[in-house]
């Protein structure tokens, strides 16, 4: 019974159990093989995404810097160009004086004799209180041709304001004379600010517009110089004044503060983690912040005394400060000890100036950097989370379970690589895997959030500096198109032909107030409407409307939908209008009139129109102010004349009768009076009178 016992007992050991274990085993193996291989495979792939990816990236950030880069210059070129225009037309008037000169010989709009005095040092200046400061230096004779340059020089008061005040970051407005006679805006009092004998004529803004110097007679940029003045660090753009007789009458410069440019220059850093800096011809930094200095010179800049010179700059910056100032663009890789920098540059075309945009490759790597901590973590997890389930399976699908893990983990890893190569060319619209629940989903969300912020970056900078160069470039069209224009009625049909043919408005048109100011006029309209608006003589009640109420409060009116407006004015000759914007026409404080455009669609206009149009309103302030001083100046000389004819016949006279008759006869003609009679009283005898009826 024993010995039977013991032949039932089943084996410890079965060959089933043995081949069992031997096929968990060798199955085990080749798992673990098949895993460690997976594990190099992933680990080459990660390394292959990595390296494209930040390939792609750098030379996406490389793009991307050269496009900031240039998009602020460009700013930068349209805002100097404003300045230069705004320059260009101030000479321009200076010119057209001095050809009319001869209407201001009886009667002076600002008198040298009475306005001017002498100081203890001999120069001479007018009155602190006066719009503008006059100076004489002490040298200098106070003749005929002195006073001269400081009476005209007055009819720039008419217009130093609006001047100063459209353009930003303008220090200072002046013209001077190869007399060294200097008038100069705002007064800061030139008499006691400049020394007794400072010479205008040896300042580089006047040397460098001379006939010699500049026989173009085009307006140009200074170097960057201290003010005379004490203003600091500023260049100038200066325009010689010639007659239309091409004499050289002096300088016309607008001082430009150099500090005015930081802001651009600040808004330009890379997704706000670079900075910008602006040499000058000379290689001074007209614009660097604290980190430039650190960067360029390793140390801070409150050890400067003076503006730097980036040639003195460390070595590495060199060849990049060489090719700056050669005028070349560019980007430029710079090694500096603990950093990599990445410079794009490129010259300004107003000034000859150069600005670049620096970034640090950490800074642009850092999300990569993340990535691949990320990247590592996730292809670990994937290993040892498939492959231990797999050992569970592997009597059935251990080799076809490894292959699917490697399929599963590597292919979507080259497919993420190529998607990222076309990110790098500029193919914003990929299809990334970011519905995936898992480690791999995670990497491509992540880079997608990189590619939006980025696209949307772009997106938004190009919106802005397009409209920001849509306002400038109509402002500059605007000044130039007006700016020789001297008839009101030529200027009012320039501007709202212009106003039309640039922006699409469904109408625009332009009323000026009477002399009453009572009621505001038509004086320009576009289309058919306006020419039967402006036969009719159209025009608006003080008040009424959005054309009086704009010129009421002095600021813009802008309406919808004009449907819901209470105050709107209906016009059956413009039955199309939904909504409509009426900005005030202001020199100073005073309404000139009202700038009016509508259109054909609700919510068709916005307050960028209004900001646009404000703009070109001023500009017409300043134009039709040019327009009256003209046509005073033109009334005036026409007096003139008729006055020397009449005094030439009154001379040809052979008697007291005669002159007296000459005198009656030719002063009721000039004057248009129907009677005109002339009585002398005599010692001898009480009256006798001359009648010309």
């Amino acid at each position: 019974m024993k010995k039977n016992k013991q032949m039932s007992r089943t084996p410890i050991l079965s060959i089933r159990t043995r081949l069992l274990v031997l096929l968990v085993g060798i199955t085990a193996v080749a798992i673990i093989s098949l895993a460690a291989v997976a594990l190099v495979i992933t680990q080459k792939a990660s390394q292959d995404a990595t390296r494209i990816s930040r390939d792609a990236l750098l030379q996406q950030a490389e793009d991307y810097l050269t496009q900031t880069n240039n998009q602020s210059i460009s700013e930068i070129d349209l805002i100097l160009e404003n300045v230069t225009q705004q320059a260009r037309n101030l000479a321009e008037y200076m010119g057209q004086l001095y050809d009319h000169q001869g209407a201001f010989n009886n009667q002076v709009y600002w008198s040298a004799d009475q306005k001017m005095v002498r100081l203890p040092d001999g120069q001479y200046a007018n009155h602190p209180e006066e719009i503008s400061s006059v100076f004489v230096p002490n040298f200098q004779e106070l003749n005929a041709e002195v006073k001269q340059d400081a009476e005209l020089s007055a009819f720039l008061d008419l217009t130093f304001e609006n001047s100063f005040k459209s353009a930003p970051n303008i220090a200072a407005i002046y013209y001077a004379s190869p007399r060294n006679v200097v008038r100069y805006y705002p007064n800061i009092d030139l008499g006691s600010a400049l020394p007794a004998d400072f010479k205008a004529t040896e300042r580089i803004w006047f040397t460098g517009s001379t006939p010699e110097k500049n026989p173009e007679r085009a307006p140009w940029w200074t170097p960057t110089y201290t003010d005379a003045t004490g203003r600091g660090l500023v260049t100038t753009v200066a325009v010689p004044v010639y007659t239309s007789a091409n004499e050289f009458l002096g300088v016309v410069g607008f001082d430009y503060e150099l500090a005015g440019l930081k802001d651009i220059i600040e808004r330009s850093n890379f997704l706000k983690v670079g900075y910008g800096f602006l040499l000058d011809e000379q290689g001074q930094a007209i614009a660097l912040p604290e980190q430039g200095y650190l960067d360029f010179f390793g140390k801070p800049g409150a050890e400067f005394e003076a503006v730097p010179d980036m040639k003195q700059s460390q070595a590495a910056f060199s060849d990049l400060v060489a090719s700056m100032l050669s005028g070349s663009s560019g980007v430029m890789a710079v090694n500096i000890p603990g950093s990599n920098l990445f410079v794009a540059y490129a010259p300004l075309g107003t000034t000859g100036w150069s600005m670049g945009s620096v970034v640090r490759e950490e800074e642009i790597l850092q999300s990569i950097t993340s990535l691949e901590i990320e990247l590592a973590r996730t292809y670990e997890n994937v290993v040892l989370s498939r492959a231990l389930p797999a050992v569970l399976l592997i009597l059935v699908t251990g080799i076809l379970l490894g292959m699917y893990l490697i399929n599963r983990t590597v292919k979507p890893l080259q497919k993420l690589a190529e998607q990222a190569i076309q990110v790098g060319n500029g193919v914003w619209e990929v299809e990334l895997p970011v519905g995936r629940r898992d480690e791999i989903g995670y990497l491509a969300q992540s880079l997608q959030t990189m590619v939006n912020q980025l696209r949307g970056s772009m997106q938004q900078l190009e919106q802005k500096v397009d409209e920001r160069t849509r306002s400038l470039q109509a402002n500059i069209e605007v000044s130039r198109r007006i700016s020789t224009v001297l008839n009101k009625k030529e200027l009012v049909r320039e501007v709202v032909e212009l106003l039309k043919a640039t922006f699409g408005y469904y109408h625009a048109h332009i009323y000026l107030y009477d002399e009453s100011q009572e009621y505001l006029i038509m004086a320009g309209g576009t289309g058919e409407a306006g020419l039967k608006l402006l036969e009719s003589g159209h025009k608006i009640t003080r008040g009424k409307g959005l054309v009086g109420k704009a010129a009421e409060a002095k600021s813009a009116v802008l309406v919808g939908d004009v449907a819901k407006d209470p105050d709107w004015l209906p016009n059956p000759l413009l039955p199309e209008t939904r909504s409509e914007l009426a900005v005030p026409i202001l020199l100073g404080d005073q309404v000139l009139g009202v700038l009016d455009v509508q259109h054909d669609s609700a919510g068709g206009l916005s307050e960028n129109d209004a900001s646009l149009l404000q703009s070109i309103a001023n500009q017409v302030a300043i134009a039709l102010q040019n327009a009256r001083s003209y046509e005073r100046i033109e009334r005036q000389a026409q007096r003139q004349e008729q006055a020397a004819v009449i005094f030439r016949k009154i001379q040809s006279g052979a008697s007291i009768e005669a002159v007296l008759s000459t005198a009656v006869r030719e002063l009721g003609q000039a004057l248009g009076a129907r009677q005109t009679r002339v009585e002398v009283g005599l010692a001898s005898q009480q009256s006798s009178g001359i009648n010309q009826g």
